[in-house]
């Protein structure tokens, strides 16, 4: 009797002590429940505490930053991720438990002495095209919160949209622009505590810095042309910003921030206000290329016709000749002029005159000369002197 009054006591017991915890998860509070791909952080007096990183492939080292566990073989791994031999922090199987299967992490008896700390970031988000009407100007693709947030976590890896206004390609024409950006915490106690959340602002700066730079390399045709989506060269200029000293960040994101940029490409871009005609202009130019492709081309088929024509000219009169014998002067130059006529046309006639040529083919010759034509000279028989033909 008193055996099932213990187990159902301990049942019991351990019933509460479930709804107890998970309250005070729900409410952040003595424990917390921790999002995947997020992370959380706990302070005493302001202080850092703990850290708690809920990312798959991912764990927090001794030394605060945080490493991928996989390596070899793993797609989700970019090579800009530096390399780090920090060892990876030590977790009960217990602890490990909880995370995996709830993302539950225990913080402290002492709340709220001991707590989740809360801290305040500005939000933005990409608009689709599809939320705005079309002749909305490009900065109200980005939505704004009007005021700083207050959250208590940090995202592992998300993305930001920036725009730049009137940025100035290297023929002075200005482009408006929208890049956005991938980011990845790489030590996760610098952007919340050394920048208190505020590092979005300053990470614009750089990031702007090295658009302008990018642009004033390149004319604006050219900036058209080249690639600017994931993996492109516009990507990988701006991912060098993990590495390369900038006026507002000497060791690089990756030093100075602790965040390191994944991948950068132009979500879209157009002609600055008052410059609207650029973008018309360089369509008339495209296509004003392709006209002149296209007519360089009509002109190289109506050449080859022109010379398959003036073939059939050719070999025409010449079978005449040899079946009448030599012809006088005269009979010849009429003969040809009909034939060539019939094969080129009146207008082509006017052209070669125009030229100084004239249609005649030496009918004991076995080729024609190049295009079927030659300076004017007209067949002669044995008895006539050579006459010069006219035009």
């Amino acid at each position: 009797m008193w055996i099932i009054v213990g187990l159902m006591f301990l049942a019991l017991s351990f019933g509460v002590l479930v709804l107890l915890l998970y309250g005070a998860a729900k409410n952040k509070q003595q424990a917390t429940f921790v999002d995947e791909g997020t992370i959380e952080f706990v302070v005493a007096g302001g202080k850092l505490v703990k850290t708690f990183v809920n990312v798959d492939g991912f764990a927090l080292t001794k030394s605060g930053k945080i490493k991928p566990l996989k390596v070899e073989g793993d797609a989700t791994r970019s090579d800009e991720i530096p390399e780090t031999s920090d060892e990876i922090a030590e977790e009960s199987w217990l602890a490990r438990q909880l995370r995996e299967r709830w993302g539950f992490y225990w913080v402290s008896l002492f709340y709220p002495w001991v707590r989740i700390h809360k801290f305040e970031i500005t939000k933005e988000r990409l608009r689709t095209r599809g939320d705005i009407p079309d002749d909305t100007p490009l900065r109200a693709r980005i939505e704004h919160e009007k005021d700083p947030v207050k959250v208590d976590n940090l995202f592992f890896r998300f993305p930001r949209p920036y725009f730049f206004g009137s940025v100035e390609t290297s023929d002075r024409f200005t482009t408006d622009v929208i890049v956005q950006v991938i980011f990845q915490i790489v030590d996760p106690y610098i952007p919340v505590f050394l920048y208190r959340g505020k590092f979005f602002s300053i990470l614009e700066t750089v990031v702007s810095g090295c658009v302008i730079d990018f642009l004033r390399s390149r004319t604006y045709t050219e900036f058209v042309a080249i690639g600017k989506g994931k993996d492109s060269p516009f990507s990988t200029f701006v991912k060098e910003l993990n590495t390369r000293p900038t006026l507002n960040s000497p060791g690089g994101i990756i030093a100075d921030f602790g965040i390191v940029i994944l991948d950068a490409w132009v979500e879209e871009f157009s002609p600055a206000k008052g410059e609207k005609d650029v973008q018309d202009a360089t369509k008339a130019r495209e296509l004003a290329i392709l006209r002149g492709d296209a007519d360089v081309e009509k002109a190289k088929r109506d050449g080859k016709a022109a010379g398959l024509r003036t073939a059939g000219a050719t070999a025409e009169i010449r079978q005449l000749g040899r079946a009448y014998g030599k012809m006088e002067p005269e009979t010849a130059r009429i003969v040809s002029a009909q034939i060539v006529s019939r094969n080129l046309g009146q207008g082509s006639l006017r052209v070669l005159a125009g030229n100084g040529l004239t249609p005649t083919i030496n009918v004991d010759s076995d080729e024609p000369k190049e295009g079927g034509m030659r300076p004017s000279r007209t067949p002669t028989s044995k008895a006539s002197k050579p006459t010069q033909g006219s035009a």
